[in-house]
């Protein structure tokens, strides 16, 4: 695959995943197995876009070089934990965990150790911008990671090229301006 992608291909193929994931909604909770050390987990900060009527996820590339940061659009934290879930057959799914649900985690670390040696019940409370997810350990004990698959995570938030963003940037510009009917671009690019 190329280093330069163009259009809504490029995203499509760099965000796919034959992995389901783990949703929890307002008060549901899930047995869960983390399946990989705590140094093994990978976070990023990442934008969510609106491109072509679809909501896409987009890895930020660093506040000085993101065209989506110098639109004014925040990134939010994102850790990918790899999870065996096992209410649901043991099986691997990705949990992203918001600084809500990733934060609890490092003093889970500190006081249980290694997060593949036990489950955990999850439990979310909250909707929206008032959420908090409760974690209670479980006794330690023995599973089988031979035969589980692991996502590439690194790979599934690679980040797209400046200038791929740049010409998405232009894209749901100029879209949103044929939605307005408006009948020209002028003045609506992005300055990159």
């Amino acid at each position: 695959m190329s280093v330069v992608g163009k259009g809504l291909g490029a995203i499509a193929e760099n965000v796919k995943s034959s992995f389901a994931y783990l949703k929890l909604k307002d008060g549901e909770s899930a047995i869960i197995r983390i399946a990989v050390s705590a140094d093994d987990i990978i976070s990023v900060r990442e934008h969510v876009l609106q491109i072509g009527g679809q909501w896409h996820t987009l890895t930020c590339l660093g506040k000085k070089d993101c065209p989506i940061c110098a639109t004014g659009d925040r990134p939010n934290f994102a850790a990918y934990l790899p999870i065996i879930h096992r209410n649901d057959e043991d099986k691997l799914k990705i949990f992203k965990a918001g600084k809500r649900a990733a934060g609890p985690l490092v003093e889970i670390a500190e006081e249980y150790g290694e997060f593949t040696k036990r489950d955990f019940k999850v439990t979310r409370q909250g909707t929206k911008g008032n959420t908090q997810y409760i974690y209670f350990p479980r006794d330690p004990s023995e599973f089988n990671f031979s035969e589980v698959t692991m996502p590439d995570i690194e790979a599934l938030v690679q980040p797209l090229s400046k200038e791929v963003l740049i010409n998405l940037l232009n894209n749901v510009n100029n879209t949103q301006d044929s939605n307005q009917n408006t009948g020209t671009n002028e003045g609506k690019d992005f300055p990159f």
